[in-house]
């Protein structure tokens, strides 16, 4: 039996999503570049031989994503002063000084606009082009440098780190059985380090150089084994930087801006104040005795690359632009200037982050973040499946950026205010713009797809009302063995439906699986199909039944399930689960959805073959989802069961397409 609960976090507000860069203490610092370090490990890029992969192989019709809404740009256009009241309380309720944001769309910045002002003293307003410190988004920078030189031949993501930082030999790991740290756990922030190293670089005088950042390696006890849990760490990026340099056998500085800032166009994007124009940089300001007082800007050295770039709305909206035009896969010319494959891969969960809190004196707590990819967190809320972010907070600086790859949108969000949450408003922001604007995600073209679906519907409607052996065989996809079963599922779908005389797209899902709602005698029946090719030959496929009348077996289990939700007895999970069944861990997983949604009542009923699914609505949270397989030999037994809360879209008061 196996019984899951997969929660997504879910809060009130949006600072839930605020990822864990938010910490104090991911910032930068302006300094002198150091002299490089030699390449201790491979040729720069231009010289490195290519690894060796297998040949891969490409559709020849690959299938067109596109936007559903006819007048997409103009409902955008229209929602777009919803976003001044949005902002405008965000400033009054934090008290921030200056806010600067900035909203892409389909790669372009459709709205950029500054509120409040860039310096108290000479109160000049900001604007799209005033500079701010950006903090840890320059984590996903520094990972996407990296991710161009694991393209380029450089390096590996699973290499041992002290592969290129021998002094990484010097730590001490927690256990015997501990492997040695590779670069894809210091990216996912999987490798055990500490947050900050022994080094200071928050003081007024600081200015760590290369050496006092390896340095603080010597004798350094790692937090956990590495891999084994996500502990966000600045000191973890600021040793990426210095791999980065070695390996490449450039400076971290031309690396990041020979490579991603030049190609980009990001020409206001940089790592000294100096290098600002007169009046372009906004003053730092924290809060001290109640008053907003000017701050000095820290000087992280050679550990900047967690935290050290300065840019603008501008700016930032080239790279959000960048980021949002690896969606979606195709086949096109590639422009980079780091391949889309790679960019959509530093947005892939690598390691599920949890909620991280920070209790050091003086240090704001982070909030929640669902997983982490490479410098980006990665989160499902109730009102959106896949969201991208990052934030940033230094010294008198905070910074938010927002992905929505299915939409096309993208938000960000910079003030002079220490200790900003930007991600509430920005966020709440992109959640109106869709709601308002009645934005859907990107999906194929059903056009290119009506004939490849079409045949396959055709020959599992003909199987459907009157089986033949040689039409089902028929009808499935080379190398896609008969299932006895199938006979007997077609059978059971048609006894509750009757016989179906058509059915019509409900959703394309992907350019090979769809779903279709059936056009039967009576009730609700849905059929997903997925196929193997233009010939529309079958995969598989699976019905779902709704608007019948619920099994009295069903039922009754149903209800106890509800019953030991509200209290867990012994006794009952003995009467209701098959022998051998896990009770602790079973009660452990009741005890949590308890916590978690309070007292539940079941809502409405769907039957799979041979399974049965209930949504629970609960008093708090999202509704959860109860699946049951009832045991063929002993039918009144729970044989697999699943409890997870509903996908998103489903909670109270929310909704994704």
């Amino acid at each position: 039996m196996t019984i899951e609960l997969a929660w997504r976090v879910r809060a009130a507000h949006w600072q839930w999503f605020a990822m864990a860069a938010v910490v104090s203490g991911c910032g930068s610092a302006v300094h002198a570049p150091a002299a490089p370090a030699p390449a201790i490990h491979a040729e720069p890029a231009e010289q490195a031989e290519a690894r060796e992969e297998a040949p891969l192989r490409y559709a020849e019709d690959p299938v067109p994503y596109v936007f559903g809404d006819p007048d997409r740009r103009e409902q955008i256009d229209k929602a777009l002063p919803l976003i001044d009241p949005l902002i405008e309380a965000e400033i009054a309720s934090q008290g921030l000084v200056g806010v600067s944001f900035g909203l892409v769309v389909d790669g372009e910045l459709v709205y950029a606009k500054g509120y409040g002002v860039q310096d108290l003293a000479s109160m000049a307003p900001a604007t799209a082009q005033t500079i701010y410190r950006i903090g840890s988004l320059t984590k996903s920078f520094t990972a996407l440098a990296l991710l161009d030189l694991r393209d380029r031949g450089v390096l590996a993501l699973d290499d041992p780190l002290s592969q290129y930082l021998p002094e990484a030999a010097n730590v001490i790991y927690p256990t015997k059985d501990s492997r040695a740290i590779t670069l894809r756990q210091v990216m996912t922030h999987t490798s055990g380090f500490p947050r900050v190293g022994n080094f200071n670089y928050t003081a007024a005088d600081a200015n760590p150089t290369e050496a006092d950042v390896v340095g603080s390696l010597i004798d350094l006890r790692l937090d956990t084994s590495p891999g084994t849990s996500f502990q966000y760490s600045n000191l973890g990026y600021s040793l990426l930087g210095i791999v980065a340099a070695r390996a490449s056998g450039q400076p971290y500085r031309d690396v990041i801006q020979k490579r991603i800032l030049e190609p980009l166009g990001m020409t206001s994007t940089v790592w000294d104040p100096e290098s600002v124009s007169q009046g372009k940089l906004a003053t730092a300001y924290e809060k001290k005795g109640g008053k907003l007082v000017p701050t000095y800007l820290w000087r992280l050295g050679a550990s900047e690359a967690s935290g050290g770039l300065f840019s603008s709305v501008d700016d930032m909206a080239r790279y959000v632009a960048f980021q949002l035009s690896a969606y979606p896969p195709r086949s096109d010319a590639d422009a980079g200037p780091v391949g889309r494959s790679s960019v959509r891969e530093a947005h892939e969960v690598a390691m599920s982050a949890g909620r991280i809190s920070v209790v050091q004196k003086g240090e704001r707590l982070a909030a929640s973040a669902d997983s982490y990819g490479f410098g980006w967190g990665v989160a499902q809320t109730c009102d959106f499946a896949y969201l991208v972010g990052h934030s940033g907070g230094t010294e008198g600086f905070s910074s938010q950026v927002w992905l929505l790859p299915e939409y096309g949108l993208g938000a960000i969000a910079l003030t002079n205010s220490a200790d900003a949450e930007l991600g509430p408003a920005s966020g709440a922001v992109l959640k109106a713009l869709v709601k308002r604007a009645e934005l859907t995600r990107r999906h194929p073209d059903p056009a290119s797809l009506v004939k490849s679906f079409e045949l396959a519907m055709q020959r599992l409607l003909a199987v459907y009302n009157h089986w033949d052996e040689a039409a089902y065989r028929a009808m499935l996809a080379k190398g896609r063995a008969p299932l006895p079963a199938e006979q007997d599922e077609l059978a059971s779908y048609h006894r509750l439906h009757g016989p179906c005389t058509g059915y019509e797209p409900l959703e394309i899902k992907s350019s090979r699986a769809a779903s279709f709602n059936m056009k039967c005698e009576r009730g609700s029946f849905e059929m997903q199909v997925s196929i193997d090719d233009a010939e529309g030959l079958i995969t598989g496929f699976s019905g779902t039944s709704r608007d019948i009348a619920v099994p009295k077996k069903a039922e009754q289990t149903a209800k106890d399930v509800v019953s030991l939700l509200r209290a867990w007895r012994g006794t009952l999970f003995k009467k209701r689960w098959i022998a051998g069944a896990d009770e602790a861990k079973t009660a452990e997983v009741f005890e949590r959805a308890r916590l978690r949604s309070g007292t539940c009542t079941v809502d409405s009923y769907a039957r799979r073959y041979e399974e049965d699914d209930f949504v629970l609505k609960c008093e708090r949270g999202p509704n959860l989802l109860l699946h049951i397989r009832l045991d063929s030999a002993q039918p009144e037994r729970i044989a697999r069961m699943s409890l997870r809360a509903e996908s998103s879209g489903a909670c109270p008061g929310g909704g994704d397409d």
